[in-house]
């Protein structure tokens, strides 16, 4: 029965918003987001969907079995009520269960809201306690921190298009090696630790499943180191042996041809996957 209305809300959700409810390039990338992922609003999709009408068609779509309606006939009875103007029977979810629906929804732009908030949290922090570097370089980071953030968000209103999704997830790709070597650059933090961020980075391009956007993140923090390099060899600057540099752009580099290659292997799989006959799938 659960899996019956979990078919019958895709139904009204191809009705509601003239899409499946998970939309995606490949098999797997589709099977990844049934899994894992939550389906976009309707309303974001088509404004004129009824709340409650949305309410009932993401009910059904629920992972969890015991959350979506016990019955078909619990299913209709709530239709009936909608089409009457009346109360669900239904509730809306907890605070925490939306939050989490919403995490699911949007992975890339809660990891980064998430990483960026605790970023601001350590920085505003650690100034208090011990003011490290001068008042316009502290108001720099946090400019670019929460320039980063709301640059996330606005990238993933984009990917909200299927127009504009390519080009947007590139943008997004390149922006964070960008505020990163902004970062560095203010606060200048060149020899810190921090430039091992550049290396992770690349590998946390690889959820998006995509060889070309691995790509885009090494060549920015290739590009971006470069430029911390460049503006460390001024004079007064701290410096390193060169040495220590050829190893940092090896590192950068091996890390997005390992991930590419990873990510490659699974894209070669899903070929694989979606060219057999669907009787042996």
């Amino acid at each position: 029965r659960a899996t019956d209305i979990y078919s019958l809300g895709a139904v009204l959700y191809y009705l509601l918003t003239g899409r499946p409810p998970f939309v995606a390039d490949s098999a797997l990338d589709a099977l990844l987001l049934v899994l894992e992922g939550e389906a976009v609003l309707p309303r974001r999709i088509n404004p004129l969907v009824p709340g409650p009408l949305e309410h009932i068609c993401l009910r059904c779509l629920e992972k969890r079995p015991e959350d979506r309606y016990a019955s078909a006939g619990e299913l209709a009875t709530d239709l009936e009520r909608f089409l009457k103007g009346d109360s669900l029977t239904v509730h809306p979810q907890a605070i925490g269960r939306r939050f989490e629906a919403w995490g699911r929804r949007q992975p890339a732009l809660v990891a980064r809201f998430c990483t960026v908030l605790l970023c601001l949290g350590i920085v505003v922090t650690a100034y208090q306690l011990h003011p490290y570097e001068t008042p316009i370089q502290h108001q720099g980071v946090i400019l670019v921190l929460v320039s980063w953030l709301v640059i996330s968000f606005l990238c993933q209103w984009g990917l909200a298009s299927d127009r504009h999704a390519t080009w947007v997830r590139f943008v997004w790709s390149g922006a964070d090696p960008a505020a990163l070597t902004a970062i560095l650059l203010i606060a200048q933090a060149f020899s810190s630790p921090l430039v091992i961020l550049y290396p992770t980075l690349v590998a946390a391009s690889g959820f998006w499943f995509r060889v070309s956007l691995v790509a885009t993140t090494t060549v920015m923090s290739l590009l971006g180191y470069l430029v911390l390099l460049l503006q460390a060899k001024r004079p007064h600057a701290d410096s390193m042996p060169f040495h220590w540099h050829l190893l940092a752009f090896v590192a950068i580099i091996v890390t997005g041809l390992t991930i590419a290659y990873l990510v490659n292997r699974v894209s070669a799989l899903t070929r694989f996957y979606e060219r057999r006959p669907p009787a042996e799938r």
